[in-house]
């Protein structure tokens, strides 16, 4: 029973973990994993004094930028298990360059259309499920800005890209490149461009965002984390407390057929970690099984890539275990000094 408890004490500590790590991950798909292959340019200047054009020229010069098209940008939510956030997760350009977009990164269709016609859009089939949307419904955050979803595709970084007859006119440009780490302002920058009137999306400024949402997620799931380990901690030294009174009368009995308390604790002790390591062995099958169930029954169906290794939450859950075993101790103890010969134990519970 006890290995039981310790093993479920495992598997728990991992599901919350993988729980809410799959969370995190989903805000690093979408805020990193996207600019580092497309980052954005807008021209918030009243008179484009910004000039787009020249500075895409520079940057199509660049080793790393094989392309920057003037696109519009999509606004969409995205839902994860603990918040909802109004991201920028879209690229809608001319009809000619939505298979640029999507060969970019070695997205391709799993099913319905490519988007020929103005606001037709297609959508990565992770936030499809993520949204619970499909081919022929809208997307949009408001009622003008509605597009119609015409095809599934796959991407690793829930990309969406679609047509917009507008884009050729828009104040915006992605940047089409391989820049993680890159920052394309301190780039322009070091070349001479004002880049006052400009708002840039980077890897650089979206690990920015990633912080203040990774903060966010990390400040809840660690009040969550440490409440649980708590209860789970109280419950697993019951556990131990009742495991040990049950044993007290079998240890009676070898001290009285001559077995030292030393000798005593020691089986214990050898007992109570062989105990420890079958219920690692008990949580790390447990493990699997709740990655399993908890990747096809929630985080899939709601759109979120599952998180499997983590061997740093695996080590916490080992620390946590032998910080269970040293509150044991003095539970052990106290009952190391209760033991006493058989006859004067029968003695004491018949008065």
């Amino acid at each position: 029973m006890l290995m039981l408890g310790f093993g479920m004490f495992v598997i728990m500590l991992y599901g919350e973990s993988m729980l809410l790590d799959s969370t995190v991950l989903m805000f690093k798909d979408v805020l990193l994993r996207q600019t580092e292959n497309f980052q954005i340019i807008y021209d918030f200047s009243f008179d484009r004094s910004g000039d787009l054009g020249e500075i895409a020229d520079f940057l199509v010069s660049q080793d790393n930028v094989s392309q920057v098209l003037p696109c519009d940008i999509v606004n969409a939510h995205l839902n994860t298990l603990l918040v909802r956030a109004n991201l920028e997760v879209g690229y809608l350009v001319s009809k000619d360059n939505v298979q640029a977009i999507m060969d970019h990164i070695g997205a391709f269709m799993v099913k319905g259309d490519m988007p020929s016609e103005d606001k037709e859009i297609v959508i990565d089939e992770l936030y499809s499920a993520n949204q619970d949307l499909g081919i022929g419904d809208t997307l949009g955050i408001t009622e003008y800005d509605r597009y119609k979803i015409v095809g599934i595709l796959k991407s690793d970084c829930y990309l969406m890209t679609g047509v917009s007859d507008a884009a050729a006119d828009s104040r915006c440009v992605v940047v089409l490149s391989s820049s993680k780490g890159a920052s394309i302002k301190q780039l322009l920058d070091s070349s001479g461009y004002d880049t006052g009137a400009l708002v840039i999306v980077d890897n650089v400024t979206r690990g920015e965002d990633i912080d203040r949402h990774v903060i966010m997620v990390e400040s809840f799931s660690g009040i969550v984390i440490i409440a649980s380990t708590v209860v789970i901690v109280i419950c697993l030294l019951v556990m131990a407390n009742m495991y040990l009174k049950d044993r007290r009368a079998e240890w009676c009995y070898y001290y009285s057929i001559g077995y030292s308390r030393s000798d005593i604790y020691l089986s214990v002790i050898k007992e109570l970690l062989l105990t420890i390591l079958g219920s690692v062995f008990l949580g790390a099958i447990g493990a699997t099984v709740v990655y399993a169930l908890v990747k096809n029954l929630i985080l899939l169906p709601a759109g979120i890539n599952p998180v499997f290794v983590l061997p740093e939450k695996g080590l916490r859950s080992i620390i946590s275990m032998w910080f269970v075993f040293a509150l044991i101790q003095p539970m052990i103890y106290f009952n190391m000094q209760k033991i006493d010969t058989i006859d004067l134990v029968e003695k004491e519970e018949l008065v």
